[in-house]
Parts: structure tokens; C-alpha cells; sequence
């Protein structure tokens, strides 16, 4: 395992990718540098810098199983490719999978949809659903077969997740991201400042620079894909970026400019975000919602990982099954699954009946992953609920349909249950929640 395979890991378990401070100290101390060293460089005091180590190496040491810190950090991952470990192992669950990944699995009729929604003049696509879902890696897919559909097209992808929070909080440093961003991706030079006019507003300016700057130059479409468009949604900004994009759409039926513009918005799933329905990007165009992998789906993935190990006993009907049933078809949790097995760190036994060993393992990345609903008191008494009144109807309750949204719960009529049913266990066994009154 390589450093960069490393910090990969971490950005994929965390809700916010590693700051450039944590990245500094991860890389210089798999360089062997001390902590007084790493202080010096980066102008911090080294009790500081010891302090958010301390972090990194707890983290590793849940993600592995074993005690990991600065002193053992790089012969203990880079033992790892000495151990004849499985190519499904050496491509860690997580990060959005390249376009030639025998690990994808196709999402019919989503790829083909987007990809001819992507041929029309102005078109806006938005791809929803919850984290981890594989939307970057669908995405991924389509991107790279677009050439064929279109081939003189030209693809611009912004992560919002790559955005610092203080970008977020004005319009204006926002928009002038934007601009230098698509231009720099494109090769086109860039002079925002120089054409800014503070005097016309961020918006006007915005739009003056993409038809002068940006689609005058080029000569064909322009595909703008935003991912983690959600990372704005509590943000000052999401009216005036909403109502932008909408017009920007609007743009496109009255100058043949904005024909040439089509967008992509990829987004975690949000209901009832405060935006004017006349002035907002997520009800016109096409709506996708990525589901999670059906039966056939996670079988399907099976195969591949048991292909790539040297055993291919083959993964059976009730095995698929059963990790069906545990996870509910999440393609995240699904690959963590088939990763573990392929590399013997956890047993088929494990899976059957749901032992400690594979609660276990689970336990660091439920724990990041539902952090924000952890953190939240109505939405554990909701859960409490789900666990100790299953049959009751939860529907009516305020947060019911963003836990829905969220993946952890699917709804059965008036009643709510767990998507998959390892979650139940890990929320039972939570001590905030079985120390909570009913």
C-alpha cells in the first residue's frame, strides 16, 4: 500500500475529505520525518501537531484491525502488498471507480438515460441519492463514454468537496471558483479579475464570462457535472447558485450560446430545501435517483471479487443473500463485505449470523457514516422507535423521510424498517441509545 492509497482511504471514510494539514503530516511522516520536523515545516506548535497525528493513527488502527502509529506507520501498510493479498484488496472500497474497474456494476437504464439526455440542447441532469451510493462512479462511466455519443463535446467535472468552507459563504468567490475552475480544465486562459464588475453584481458577471469567456471559445458542447452539489445546501449561497443555474437553462431556449450548455448536478438526496420553485435547478430536466444494488446486483459483484482470488469457490445464492439481507444491496457496505472475505480478515460464518467479529469491523465505518444522524436526538428517538416498535406507524414523524432519504430506512407503508439488518444491530447495540428513555 502507497501513501497516496493511504490518504485515499481516509478522504473516502470521512465526510470531509483530509484538510492540507492532515494530508502534510501523513505524507512527511511516511517519509520518516519527526513531529518537531513536520512543526517546523508547516509552522505549528508540536504539541499540535502530535494532537491531529494522534487522530490519523487511531483511524488506521480501526480501518486495519491492528495498532498502528507514526513509528510503525510505513512497514505496517506496506507489509500489506507483501502478504500476497488479492487484487480485490489493492483497490480498497470507497473511492469512485475508473470507467474500466471490473468492479462496476451497470445501473440500467441510468447510464443510457443520462447519456441521451446529455445530447440535447441545454439539458439539465440531476443524479440524487445517498452517500456512497456510487453516483461519482456511474458518472464516471457515462463521462467517459460520452465521446462516442457526442464526440465534440467537452467535459469540465467540479467536486465541490475539493471547495473550502470560506468559498461557500459569498457569492462572489464562489462564482469566480467556478469560472477559474472550467477555464483552467478547458486550457482556456483565464482573467476573471480583470473582466469582474462589481458594479453588475456576481451573477451577471458570472454568465458574462461563461458566454464571452467560456462558450465563445469553444466549439461545441460544453458538459458541466458538479458533484456534491449538497455540500451548499445550509450554505448563504444555495438561492443565488440555484436560481443561476436555472436561468443558465432558461438561457438555452432563447440564445443559441446556451445551447452548447448542458449540466450535470450530482447530489446527496434532500428534500425540501428552501428554494423558490421558479428558481431552482431540481425541477426541470431529468430527476435519477441511484437505487441500491438488487439481488442480482450484489451476486453479480460476488463473482467478480471471488474472480480475482486465487480460491473461486464462487459466491452461492445464499451467501448473495445473505449479504443482501445485511446490507440491503448498499454498494459500499456490499464491497466492504466482499473485500474483508477476499482477504481472509473476516469468514463467511461471520456474515451468517452476524457475530461480533463482523459488527466488529463494521463499527468504525457505520460510525462515520451515520455520524450526522448519531448527532442527532430526533432522529435516534425515531430509530429507538423503528427498533423497540416495529410494527408501529412511524411515517407521520418529522425526520421519517430523510432517514429514508438517507438509505438507513425504507418505508412499508405507514410502518419503517431497516434498509438491511446489520444497521438495526448496530443502533441496538449503541449504549446512547439503549440508555435513552423510550
Amino acid at each position: 500500500m502507497t501513501i497516496d492509497q493511504v490518504i485515499q482511504l481516509l478522504n473516502d471514510r470521512q465526510a470531509k475529505p483530509l484538510s492540507c494539514l492532515q494530508e502534510k503530516i501523513l505524507r512527511r511522516a511516511w517519509d520518516g520525518l519527526t513531529y518537531s520536523e513536520i512543526a517546523k515545516e508547516s509552522h505549528y506548535q508540536e504539541a499540535y501537531i502530535k494532537n491531529i497525528a494522534a487522530q490519523l493513527w487511531q483511524e488506521l488502527s480501526m480501518i486495519w484491525g491492528e495498532p498502528i502509529a507514526k513509528g510503525n506507520l510505513r512497514s505496517r501498510l506496506e507489509r500489506i502488498n507483501q502478504l500476497n493479498v488479492p487484487p480485490a484488496a489493492q483497490n480498497f472500497p470507497g473511492a469512485p471507480l475508473p470507467a474500466n474497474s471490473p468492479f462496476y456494476i451497470e445501473r440500467p437504464p441510468l447510464e443510457s438515460l443520462i447519456l441521451e439526455q446529455l445530447r440535447l440542447p441545454g439539458s439539465v441532469t440531476t443524479l440524487h441519492g445517498p452517500r456512497k451510493m456510487g453516483k461519482s462512479s456511474l458518472l464516471l462511466q457515462v463521462l467517459d463514454r460520452l465521446p462516442q455519443q457526442l464526440p465534440e463535446a467537452q467535459i469540465v467535472s467540479l467536486d465541490l468537496k475539493s471547495a473550502d468552507d470560506a468559498l461557500l459563504q459569498r457569492l462572489a468567490p464562489f462564482l469566480k471558483w467556478l469560472c477559474r475552475n472550467v477555464s483552467r480544465q478547458l486550457n482556456l486562459e483565464e482573467d476573471i479579475e480583470a473582466f469582474w464588475d462589481d458594479g453588475l453584481g456576481s451573477k451577471v458577471n458570472c454568465t458574462l464570462y461563461f458566454e464571452d469567456r467560456i462558450l465563445g471559445r469553444l466549439n461545441g458542447p460544453l458538459a458541466l457535472v458538479i458533484n456534491e452539489l449538497n455540500r451548499i445546501y445550509s450554505a448563504p449561497i444555495l438561492q443565488d447558485v440555484a436560481s443561476l443555474l436555472r436561468f443558465w437553462h432558461e438561457q438555452s431556449k432563447q440564445m443559441p450560446l446556451w445551447e452548447d450548455f448542458r449540466l450535470v448536478i450530482v447530489t446527496a438526496t434532500k428534500d425540501n430545501l428552501p428554494l423558490d420553485p421558479n428558481a431552482s435547478p431540481f425541477n426541470i430536466g431529468l430527476m435519477l435517483e441511484i437505487p441500491p444494488f438488487s439481488l442480482a446486483q450484489v451476486q453479480d459483484l460476488g463473482r467478480r471479487y471471488d474472480h480475482l482470488t486465487e480460491q473461486r469457490q464462487g459466491i452461492s445464492a445464499i451467501q448473495s443473500k445473505t449479504l443482501h439481507y445485511l446490507f440491503g444491496g448498499h454498494p459500499y457496505f456490499t464491497s466492504l463485505a466482499l473485500d474483508a472475505l477476499c482477504r481472509g480478515v473476516l469468514l463467511w460464518e461471520d456474515f451468517s449470523e452476524v457475530g461480533a467479529a463482523c459488527l466488529d469491523y463494521f463499527q468504525s465505518y457505520f460510525q462515520s457514516y451515520f455520524r450526522p444522524i448519531r448527532n442527532c436526538p430526533e432522529a435516534m428517538a425515531l430509530i429507538r422507535g423503528v427498533i423497540e416498535r416495529p410494527s408501529g406507524k412511524h411515517w407521520e414523524h418529522p425526520l421519517a423521510l430523510e432517514l429514508v432519504n438517507s438509505g438507513l430506512l425504507v418505508r412499508c407503508q405507514e410502518r419503517l424498517a431497516f434498509s438491511g439488518e446489520i444497521y438495526r444491530q448496530y443502533f441496538q447495540a449503541l449504549p446512547s441509545l439503549c440508555a435513552s428513555g423510550p
